[in-house]
């Protein structure tokens, strides 16, 4: 059988027998079939960055805090006690500048209002939260409705270093400890110790460390005697891994941007270690397991091919034997109805998660107060002149008359399109979104928020791709070293990043936009 396609038939069967097995799902935010409710649950959230919403630019959004409040209500609505807790980079987006700095510090005020309107229980601020300084931290503290945890001493936030909280009729302690205030990691340790050892003294049934830190940090602090879990802000990761074990306590990643919500559903009945018996832990050993059967059906044909002894196949087709029966045993769901178990499930809030309509307004309202404030505010930025003897953008329109096929093939298009998404959702004096739906955004001679050439520069126009067109368009039957025939990846990853594109793949999307009328013969070819 060919491997790709062994690896097909292998998913698929998975794919069938968690189905079956009653496996909750990441769509599923209710306890699954046939598991029974939980002693309590945590959510927690890592490293939302100041994300209110997502990007809206990929091509499966994830995030936003109106979905996240829509998921809470329905985990209100299973009955089973839940506490919200929060830890990591959280408040203050990455890449602010003192242009921004009106829009950024909005944006992170209204997080932490709506940080109190889901309830949340605690929080452990990072790094990025204290980049804009002590005075602007210490204010979003003093507005918010929750706990702020981790703080040393004498930083004069009043931060405490851990709390003891009843939910569903057991005493469970949130430790904060964060790297941002500038601790050694021993120290940190230090603090853990401590604080988990209080709490404990205080009648805690379990401990949770809610830490930003890096991994070594984590990994340290989950060897603290007495510390159950550690809620690990900090990595920025686009996809949680599974519960990592450290001695007797597990480290949780909870992911980023508030792209997801994790669940960790606890089943405490003694004083036994737990177990993980989250079915989000087996999934991803399969996939590990697919791959590695995958790799050994590609290294097993090959080896066919090229004669390898009949003892040296055999043993490889023992070894994918062997990952095979693995696998088949990970279909098998955890008991949880005996000693303590936990199960992890970092939930996507994707398109179509219930959204809770308060904080959609709330988010509306703080929209279009930044898009109002950045229209006055930037009136007056006006682009940097071009230097002398250099082209300046001149928009599309200008092309159009000797490129009339290109012209009305990037109208449909797109990016003849870009400016409109903007502002149809009031974003377009956003600081955080224009520079890649206009022309020439921050160039000499280009645009800023609200200077566009009077809409000459809106969208993302011919100048975008092959340069300021000024010299061309002046002498037509010329092509001054300054327009580029040729779009190299870099021009195109600006914007089409990751972050911003996920499917983007500069050979694909090259072939896409190479087109009869637009740099292919109309009716021929190259």
């Amino acid at each position: 059988m060919d491997p790709a396609m062994s690896r097909a038939v292998l998913l698929a069967l998975v794919l069938v027998a968690t189905a079956c097995s009653g496996g909750r799902s990441t769509r599923d935010a209710g306890t699954a079939a046939g598991r029974p409710a939980p002693t309590f649950r945590i959510a927690f959230l890592t490293d939302v960055k100041g994300y209110l919403e997502p990007c809206g630019c990929t091509s499966r959004p994830l995030g936003g805090v109106h979905r996240l409040g829509g998921m809470l209500e329905r985990l209100a609505r299973t009955g089973v006690p839940t506490v919200v807790v929060a830890a990591g980079d959280l408040f203050v987006r990455e890449g602010g500048t003192e242009a921004s700095a009106q829009q950024d510090s909005w944006q992170a005020e209204t997080l932490v209002d709506v940080f109190g309107d889901l309830g949340v229980l605690a929080a452990v601020p990072g790094r990025m939260d204290r980049a804009r300084g002590d005075a602007f931290l210490g204010a979003l503290r003093s507005r918010s409705r929750f706990e702020w945890l981790g703080d040393p001493a004498d930083s004069g936030l009043a931060m405490r270093r851990f709390l003891v909280h009843t939910v569903g009729g057991t005493k469970v302690a949130f430790v904060g400890v964060t790297d941002a205030f500038g601790a050694t990691s021993e120290a940190l340790v230090a603090q853990a110790t401590a604080d988990a050892t209080a709490a404990r003294a205080a009648g805690a049934r379990m401990v949770v460390v809610l830490l930003r830190g890096d991994r070594r940090l984590a990994r340290s602090v989950g060897q603290v005697r007495g510390v159950d879990f550690v809620v690990h802000g900090g990595l920025d990761g686009e996809t949680p891994g599974a519960p990592t074990e450290r001695g007797s306590s597990f480290v949780l990643e909870g992911g980023r941007q508030g792209q997801r919500v994790a669940m960790l559903d606890v089943y405490l009945r003694d004083a036994s270690p737990f177990r993980d018996g989250s079915a989000y832990t087996r999934r991803l050993a399969r996939e590990r397991i697919l791959d590695e059967v995958a790799s050994r059906n590609a290294q097993l044909a090959t080896w066919e091919r090229d004669g390898t002894s009949e003892a040296d196949l055999a043993e490889q087709r023992r070894a994918i034997a062997a990952l095979r029966a693995e696998a088949r045993g990970l279909d098998r769901p955890i008991d949880v109805t005996t000693g303590n178990v936990f199960v992890f499930d970092p939930i996507e809030l994707a398109p179509g998660t219930p959204e809770r309509a308060d904080i959609a307004r709330r988010m509306d309202a703080i929209t279009q107060r930044v898009n109002d404030h950045n229209r006055e505010a930037f009136a007056g930025l006006v682009p940097e002149p071009a230097p002398a003897g250099t082209p300046h953008y001149v928009g599309s329109e200008a092309c159009a008359s000797c490129h009339a096929a290109a012209n009305g093939w990037w109208q449909r298009h797109p990016h003849g399109r870009a400016y409109a998404t903007l502002t149809e959702r009031h974003h377009e004096f956003d600081l955080q979104c224009v520079g890649c739906h206009v022309t020439g955004y921050g160039r000499p001679g280009g645009s800023t928020v609200t200077h566009n050439l009077d809409g000459a520069l809106v969208n993302v126009g011919c100048e975008s791709c092959h340069g300021p067109g000024s010299s061309h368009v002046a002498a037509p039957g010329q092509t001054p070293q300054t327009i580029r025939r040729e779009v190299p990846e870099t021009v195109c990853v600006s914007c089409h990043n990751h972050e911003h594109s996920d499917h983007f793949q500069y050979d694909t999307y090259r072939d896409r936009i190479v087109v009869p009328g637009h740099g292919l013969p109309i009716g021929g070819t190259p």
